[in-house]
């Protein structure tokens, strides 16, 4: 791609823009896209492993493109535990405009929590995180309003997936953190119109925990659904999930579940029995 790009100010479309490598001195850099600021629609920027200074991310200025609907970012290779907490501080750095709707994420290998702007986007509608394999916790994806649709693939260092997730905390010590009053706590809906979820090859996964009290907190009431694919060491899915009003319930190469959910004969398919579709291989 043609330095040059950067120079059109009044560019409304650019579906892709590709990074050259360090051995291109001529080709794009992230900075370039400083003052594409009418860029709308959809936006994908590839080869994000070949940024060395953070400072090209915060020059991008990524959150002042405020007409993108859909942001879509390549590492593209993970490499060494410098280079993923490099990472963590580029992801950061790369801060959309809160009015974004799409965000996928791919091959991101930063150590430690997820960015610290992922829930001021409260218009985003669908996030895919494709092979964060150094993610150890889910940021906390309850409590983003609009979220409809998440897909999670080959996140490899999860094996437990706490209340966190659901945007609940616990206290210091150790019990799980409740709200102040009643009224409070049966206001509080967590993943309030997510209606699509999708876990794939989370190879360690052994514990998906549910709520520390049930019947207090509404989660996913919108929820129509859940496919868990190639996460073995999976035992359980919460209590919550079988009061969902799921239609669709999928299950393919999880061993431990598909024991427990196993048509007629699972400890636990009375508690599914009633989705018009399951689907267990």
């Amino acid at each position: 791609m043609p330095k040059g790009i950067g120079k059109l100010n009044t560019l409304r479309t650019l579906d892709n823009f590709k990074l050259a490598e360090p051995r291109y001195p001529s080709g794009c850099k992230l900075g370039d896209l400083k003052d594409l600021n009418h860029l709308r629609g959809e936006l994908s920027i590839t080869g994000l492993n070949y940024v060395s200074n953070v400072r090209e991310a915060e020059v991008a200025c990524l959150k002042h493109k405020k007409h993108l609907r859909s942001l879509t970012l390549y590492f593209d290779e993970l490499g060494d535990d410098g280079k993923r907490t490099f990472q963590k501080h580029l992801l950061n750095a790369l801060e959309p405009h809160q009015d974004l709707e799409h965000l996928k994420i791919f091959d991101y290998g930063g150590n430690g929590l997820f960015p610290n702007w992922i829930l001021s986007l409260t218009k985003l509608k669908l996030l895919t995180l494709f092979k964060c394999v150094s993610l150890e916790q889910f940021p906390p994806l309850g409590k983003l309003p609009n979220l409809e649709s998440l897909e999670i693939f080959d996140a490899m260092s999860i094996k437990k997936v706490g209340i966190e997730f659901l945007g609940l905390e616990e206290s210091e010590g150790g019990q799980k953190q409740k709200n102040k009053s009643e009224n409070s706590k049966s206001s509080l809906v967590l993943f309030p119109k997510l209606k699509n979820l999708y876990f794939w090859e989370i190879d360690n996964w052994e514990e998906w925990e549910g709520l520390p009290t049930e019947g207090e907190i509404a989660v996913m009431p919108s929820l129509r659904s859940l496919r868990i694919s190639y996460c073995r060491k999976l035992n359980a899915v919460p209590q919550f999930l079988h009061v969902a009003p799921l239609q669709e319930f999928s299950i393919y190469h999880c061993t431990n579940l598909r024991q427990r959910y196993e048509r007629e004969t699972g400890e636990d398919w009375p508690k599914i029995s009633h989705i018009p579709y399951v689907s267990i291989q």
